[in-house]
């Protein structure tokens, strides 16, 4: 399958709409004592937070309607991280649960990049941006583990 400009930004912008999602459901059930994990999860939101928005501005710009994520898998993301979090609470599981969801955006951005037809070289720098941000992001969580 290949991918045009519209349906890369779509997937950059749901791809960090599910990362703030799971960070937010997170730092609800981060231990108060937990200061460094904190302010790691903190920067990694305001990270997704500014890829969130140029996808936005991208899609605005095209005139091509956002296709968040359904509210189905942010209910199945936010059961998940409570089930995950529910005995063990700590940095150390939380930040293995980061880097798996990491690891999985690496995966992706890097197959929807291979598979990238289009020819706006901003389209493909945001989504160069997410693939660096994911890997910036997995190595800050191994820090916790």
């Amino acid at each position: 399958m290949m991918y045009n400009d519209e349906e890369m930004l779509n997937f950059v912008y749901q791809n960090t709409e599910m990362g703030l999602e799971g960070i937010s459901h997170l730092v609800e059930r981060l231990e108060p004592e937990a200061h460094g994990f904190n302010g790691a999860l903190h920067a990694q939101q305001k990270e997704y937070h500014s890829l969130l928005h140029a996808c936005e501005d991208m899609l605005d710009e095209r005139n091509v309607q956002i296709q968040p994520v359904s509210a189905m898998a942010k209910a199945s993301s936010h059961v998940m991280a409570s089930a995950k979090t529910m005995v063990d609470r700590s940095p150390e599981k939380m930040a293995e649960m980061m880097a798996q969801g990491n690891a999985m955006g690496i995966i992706k951005a890097t197959q929807h990049l291979k598979a990238y037809d289009g020819q706006d070289e901003r389209v493909r720098d945001i989504a160069n941006k997410l693939l660096e941000t994911e890997k910036a992001n997995f190595n800050e969580m191994l820090k916790f583990l």
